[in-house]
């Protein structure tokens, strides 16, 4: 779809490829000019991508509502906190030079 929206954009003129109108009416006229066979082709990607779309989402909540539980609770701050200071690494001390040769 994007593909086929960037080869219309390429196709025009440059002063058209802003008219979003413009661009969306060659577009369904490309639509309509499918056959019902090429159109259902289309519409499955569409159903699949819906589904995709779902899946993905329905998994991103569920990492957000874990993340959300874990960073509640007393005990996951104090071991996140621990975690940072046991891998804290000190600053390096620098000696000073004496300003001597060198």
């Amino acid at each position: 779809c994007k593909a086929t929206r960037k080869e219309v954009k390429n196709s025009v003129d440059p002063g058209l490829r802003k008219n979003k109108d413009h661009i969306n009416g060659i577009l369904k006229d490309r639509w309509y000019a499918l056959t019902a066979d090429d159109q259902e082709v289309w519409r499955d990607w569409e159903d699949w991508d819906a589904k995709r779309y779902e899946y993905q989402m329905e998994i991103f909540t569920n990492q957000r509502k874990k993340k959300k539980k874990s960073t509640n609770s007393p005990a996951a701050d104090a071991s996140a906190s621990a975690e940072k200071e046991a891998v804290s690494i000190p600053k390096k001390v620098r000696k000073e030079s004496s300003g001597e040769g060198g």
